[in-house]
């Protein structure tokens, strides 16, 4: 996934997990999350063409989304498709759009996603092409994207 080793990886993770706060009750999410730790792959649903899938870290899982590590910066408003994976067998997949990344190292990401219903269903239920651009699609508030960090902007502890 990236240069830094799997237990760095798994140290992050859980230094990343002492310092979530509950967020306020006016913004508490919808769906309970689940911390998970798993590997998946990351596969781009427009027409961005990747050779290779980019491979991400899990961190939590609720029915409205998933968080992540990545070692590639993910543009938010941006979709893509998850393929969770156990003993490299896929057991299913997800379209996501990215909610926010942020830097937690020089080369590592925590990435929120949001799951999204397929874009071909929309076309298929009717909904017109021309409306099924993500920026269209990606209409998020000031708290939605607050955590939005650059990369190379690293967020002081």
């Amino acid at each position: 996934m990236s240069t830094t080793k799997p237990q760095e990886l798994m140290e992050m993770l859980a230094k990343l997990d002492e310092h979530r706060k509950d967020p306020p009750v006016e913004v508490q999410r919808r769906y309970q999350r689940f911390v998970v730790r798993g590997e998946a792959k990351l596969e781009p649903i427009d027409e961005m063409e990747l050779e290779h899938p980019i491979p991400i870290l899990l961190r939590d899982i609720s029915r409205g989304g998933v968080g992540f590590l990545s070692n590639q910066f993910l543009e938010p408003c941006t979709m893509w498709r998850v393929r969770f994976a156990t003993k490299d067998y896929v057991i299913g997949s997800q379209p996501i759009i990215i909610r926010f990344c942020r830097a937690v190292q020089s080369d590592l990401y925590l990435v929120g996603g949001q799951a999204v219903i397929e874009p071909y269903i929309l076309g298929m239920l009717g909904v017109p092409a021309n409306q099924l651009r993500h920026e269209d699609m990606c209409t998020f508030s000031d708290h939605d994207v607050s955590n939005f960090v650059p990369p190379g902007k690293l967020e002081e502890d």
